[in-house]
């Protein structure tokens, strides 16, 4: 199971443009509809598609990063608990 699930927002508007195959504008306003349901129901974490790529893979990047860093000294000191040899 993921420990961070994303929704990158983008106007359906925007998505059309975006898209090689595009969907109906309606279509697309009904997907974004259901994916901000998501985003309460299963806290996704909304970014801002709307802004340029590389301020959006860093504002995923960064979100990954401290989710990981928060959680490793957890980890990797329930190992170094549970190696009863390095006690001795």
């Amino acid at each position: 199971r993921p420990a961070i699930a994303f929704w990158l927002d983008v106007p359906p508007e925007m998505a059309r443009t975006r898209s090689a195959d595009p969907e109906p504008v309606q279509f697309l306003a009904e997907q974004r509809a259901t994916y901000q349901r998501c985003v309460e129901r299963y806290g996704l974490h909304r970014v801002d598609g709307t802004r340029p790529a590389a301020e959006v893979s860093d504002a995923v990047v960064r979100e990954v990063l401290v989710n990981y860093f928060a959680t490793y000294h957890t980890l990797l000191n329930s190992v170094f608990l549970k190696n009863p040899g390095q006690w001795r």
